[in-house]
């Protein structure tokens, strides 16, 4: 898929994405499951989009392939019109400058990853590692003063600039979960991708983190995906709804399209037929 020209789109694009691993085998030989199978996305600049569904239909999967975390079988991904991954070489695809790629794309996780012992300002620094040379990241106390001056930025931009120098471990869950999102910031990625961020926090804390990647999304312009295992909550801070089933995407709309009811209808899905737009299905 070289010679495909990259896409005019500034945001994020995801085009036939397939994810497979070995199963079990049979009589014929072994067999391949799909764990992501054929997935389209496009996630404008500005714009964030919940992906739901069950367990086990992908959507974590599909995040973790985009960031070059997980296999890629088929398809490609475009950032800002440049392709920075690519299957079709084996099981594990290609990744085009892997440096690059982790620069345009962050990652939130479910499990915060911070280093506790380490102050909340220097977990938020470690964003920068992946655009400074070797010899200027081992050390925190050599990281340039420039960055550490916008990492405290970044802690300004989801309210804990304050906390700064305190040591990440004596923080609540949800500043934790707010100190992943200013690293992820400081990261200088057009676009962040958040695995279930707020599956571990309690619901006030929940809804502050969703509203906090939504502002931060429509203020810096970022391309964002936020797998939710709330759907309500996700529903009421997102632009728009990507929901999957079985490896696929089933349901995708802009938010005033996609009703609660239509999310809690991919829970109940076991092999979807098709993808079929919120707004469209409605009329059918």
């Amino acid at each position: 898929m070289t010679g495909v020209p990259a896409p005019a789109h500034d945001g994020l694009q995801v085009r036939g994405l397939v994810v497979q691993y070995p199963g079990r085998p049979d009589r014929s030989g072994t067999v391949r499951r799909h764990a992501v199978d054929e997935v389209d996305l496009d996630i404008a600049p500005g714009e964030v989009a919940a992906a739901p569904g069950p367990t086990g239909c992908g959507k974590s999967t599909t995040l973790r392939a985009v960031a070059g975390l997980a296999p890629v079988t088929a398809g490609t991904v475009h950032v800002a019109g440049r392709l920075v991954r690519e299957g079709g070489a084996g099981a594990h695809g290609v990744s085009h400058d892997e440096r690059a790629t982790r620069r345009q794309i962050a990652m939130i996780f479910q499990q915060v990853n911070l280093v506790r012992r380490l102050t909340v300002l220097d977990n938020v620094c470690a964003g920068s590692l992946g655009r400074l040379p070797l010899r200027r990241s081992v050390v925190p106390a050599l990281l340039p003063r420039e960055v550490r001056a916008e990492a405290l930025w970044c802690l300004e931009q989801v309210g804990l600039a304050d906390r700064a120098l305190d040591v990440a471990g004596q923080l609540s869950g949800g500043q934790q979960q707010r100190v992943a999102v200013a690293r992820a910031l400081c990261q200088r990625a057009p676009v962040m991708l958040a695995d279930e961020p707020t599956s571990a926090l309690d619901l006030a804390a929940a809804d502050q983190v969703m509203a906090l990647l939504a502002e931060l999304t429509h203020a810096q312009g970022l391309a964002t995906v936020v797998v939710a295992h709330d759907p309500e909550l996700a529903h009421r801070h997102v632009d728009r709804v990507v929901g999957m089933a079985a490896g696929r995407v089933v349901l995708q709309g802009a938010t005033r399209e996609v009703s609660l009811a239509d999310i809690a209808g991919l829970y109940a899905t076991t092999v979807p037929s098709a993808t079929v737009p919120a707004a469209a299905r409605s009329a059918a």
